[in-house]
């Protein structure tokens, strides 16, 4: 499983050591993970827009509030970005991280997870490794996640499926049971959407579910079913495969 991280904070020094923090803690608790990083209220929402995140850290007052450029109408702090995730993503988790220690009772209002100073980082250690076990928790036991393809979305319960394969333009789902569907979709469309899902992108026509895997080397992948899978030989894949798949044991722990 993957945590995404977005970073939010006009001072780009600042972000970039938040970023560098923020990969130290995540580093030691072992989880893989991306980062994002954004600088004004509007990229936030604009990236929002598109895309999801599981733990959004950003500062309250950013610089697009006093930019001459944006209508005041037009700026957004982080309130505001808050208060629409709450609306669009409720399940992003956000941590307030700003010098403005007067703000913390009016934030409490748009439910982070917790509020930080900049002048006193060391709360946000042990805030984030906390609020990181938490979402990883979350997504181990959840089984429902949505896969968008061809313009619809559907619901892919992965105690079930325990691999899609490629079939020219379409990937087919495969349960212990045989062949159970087809989706009009690629496969690292698929992964991109599944990776969090503990599907693992071992070789360009197949996704494969940890949850059914019985082996897994350098070579070749074998399922429950006995079925053999082959596997890439690109060495960035291969070592992100092998880091869900860890990750997937240990919280079977």
């Amino acid at each position: 499983m993957i945590l995404h991280i977005v970073i939010c904070d006009d001072d780009k020094g600042f972000a970039e050591d938040m970023r560098k923090r923020t990969s130290k803690i995540l580093d030691d608790k072992g989880y893989v993970y991306d980062i994002v990083i954004l600088h004004s209220g509007r990229e936030l929402i604009e990236y929002f827009n598109k895309n999801s995140a599981d733990i959004l850290l950003t500062d309250i007052d950013m610089g697009d509030l006093y930019d001459p450029k944006i209508s005041r109408e037009h700026s957004v702090d982080g309130f505001g970005a808050a208060k629409m995730l709450q609306e669009t993503v409720p399940e992003t988790e956000v941590i307030f991280v700003t010098a403005h220690e007067e703000l913390a009772y009016q934030s409490y209002r748009y439910k982070p997870f917790s509020f930080v100073s900049k002048r006193d980082l060391s709360m946000l250690d042990e805030d984030l490794k906390e609020l990181a076990d938490r979402v990883m928790s979350r997504k181990s036991n959840n089984t429902l996640f949505p896969l968008s393809a061809d313009g619809k979305t559907y619901i892919i319960n992965t105690r079930e499926i325990m691999y899609f394969k490629s079939d020219r333009h379409y990937i087919c789902a495969y349960t212990m049971n045989g062949k159970a569907g087809s989706y009009r979709c690629g496969t690292k469309e698929a992964y991109e959407q599944l990776a969090s899902a503990n599907f693992i992108y071992v070789h360009r026509s197949y996704l494969i579910n940890c949850r059914f895997i019985k082996y897994f080397d350098s070579t070749k992948v074998i399922m429950l079913d006995g079925a053999t899978i082959n596997i890439t030989r690109d060495s960035a894949r291969l070592r992100e495969a092998h880091l869900i798949f860890s990750r997937y044991r240990r919280s079977l722990q």
